[in-house]
C-alpha cells in the first residue's frame, strides 16, 4: 500500500486488513469507544507489535485509509529471512486459490537467492 503519510518520496508499506469498508473497529482498551469505517475505507494493521515501536505506523497512528487512493495489491508470498519464506495463506477459498495459482508461477530458488544476494 501506499504510505498515506507520503510526502512525495512513494513510501511503500506492507500492511495488513484489519477492518473492511462498512464495519466498525472497537478499541481494544475501551470497548465504548468504536469507528465505523466509511465504505471506501479500509483499518491496516502492522505486524511488528514486537518490534518495540512505540506507535506502529498503521491505522493506530494515521487513521482509517481510502482504499482507493493506497491500495493497490495483495502479499502472495512472504520473506521472512532464507529459512523461513513461503506463500501466504490467505483467509477466504477465492484469495487462497488466486494466491495458488501465482505462488505457483514465482520460482522460490530465484526469490530465495536474490535475497541471499541483497543481504550479503
Amino acid at each position: 500500500m501506499k504510505d498515506p503519510r507520503d510526502d512525495g518520496r512513494g513510501s511503500l508499506l506492507v500492511r495488513r486488513i484489519g477492518a473492511l469498508p462498512g464495519e466498525a473497529v472497537v478499541s481494544a482498551s475501551d470497548d465504548s469507544v468504536s469507528l465505523e469505517l466509511d465504505s471506501h475505507e479500509v483499518w491496516v494493521m502492522a505486524d511488528n507489535e514486537d518490534s518495540g515501536e512505540a506507535l506502529p505506523a498503521d491505522s493506530r497512528t494515521f487513521g482509517p485509509v481510502d482504499a482507493r487512493h493506497h491500495v493497490f495489491g495483495r502479499v502472495v508470498y512472504s520473506i521472512r529471512s532464507a529459512a523461513d519464506h513461503s506463500p501466504v495463506r490467505n483467509p477466504s477459498r477465492r484469495s487462497r486459490a488466486m494466491d495458488g495459482a501465482m505462488a505457483l508461477a514465482l520460482d522460490d530458488h530465484e526469490i530465495i537467492q536474490k535475497f541471499q544476494d541483497a543481504y550479503k
